[in-house]
């Protein structure tokens, strides 16, 4: 008599409920990214035409080089063949970093209320693999919500003002500028004078008090990156952390 095992028929059955958990969480991924892509539409819209306008703008004032760096992160931004990414341009570019800023900030807004829904539909099927005992379903959920929840601590729109506020920063003539998290800046040349900062998308301006010709723009990089200037088209002067 041929002996029947149940072990491959149980084998395929396991197999086959992994697939359909897996496939549940591969829907779910899918239409959180869909519904991201169309969210994101409007902002790439308003910021290619803010681009254009930028173009249109230098071009007119015979800004050539400045026309031709909008024209790159355009072309970049848009997919363009032979187009290479870098992390940051070749030269500080107020109005372009602040256009960026506020593409990202505006994008930053509608994915906010989708990355919510998903977090809340991702914690239902954690908490249903989990009462399950679905271990290997349940691990691969709760690494798409940490996936996602890390996703969102590093947005850059959040993170500017952890690179100055608190710090000092010094430029090559030797005055330093002190940021404060109530909005005073203390610059020392000399003696310490206080003024105020304030932040106009990803340009941070100091303006000294009694002296309105001491406003000074700056475009901060990273923590050991940063320039300054007296225009906001024109932040080109180092400073460094002290």
């Amino acid at each position: 008599m041929k002996r029947f095992s149940f072990f491959p028929a149980i084998l395929c059955l396991f197999l086959a409920a992994t697939a359909i958990a897996d496939d549940e969480l591969d829907h779910l991924r899918l239409s959180y990214h869909a519904a991201v892509k169309r969210a994101i539409q409007a902002p790439r819209v308003d910021y290619v035409k803010e681009l254009n306008r930028l173009i249109e703008n230098r071009t007119r004032r015979s800004d050539l080089d400045g026309a031709v760096a909008a024209r790159d992160v355009l072309e970049k931004f848009s997919g363009s063949p032979g187009k290479k990414e870098t992390e940051s341009p070749a030269s500080p570019d107020g109005e372009l970093d602040r256009l960026r800023t506020e593409y990202e900030a505006a994008s930053a807004r509608v994915i906010k209320p989708l990355r919510e829904t998903y977090l809340r539909e991702l914690n239902k099927i954690l908490q249903a693999r989990t009462r399950a005992s679905d271990l290997s379903g349940a691990l691969a959920v709760k690494n798409e919500i940490e996936k996602v929840t890390e996703e969102t601590e590093l947005e850059p729109t959040d993170s500017l003002e952890a690179l100055f506020v608190g710090r000092t920063w010094v430029s090559g003539t030797g005055t330093a500028f002190t940021f404060a998290a109530d909005g005073k800046c203390i610059r020392v040349f000399r003696d310490p004078v206080e003024g105020i900062w304030e932040r106009r998308g990803s340009v941070v301006i100091a303006s000294i008090e009694g002296s309105p010709n001491e406003t000074r723009y700056f475009r901060f990089v990273s923590k050991t990156e940063a320039y300054y200037g007296n225009s906001e088209k024109k932040m080109d002067m180092p400073v460094r952390p002290r």
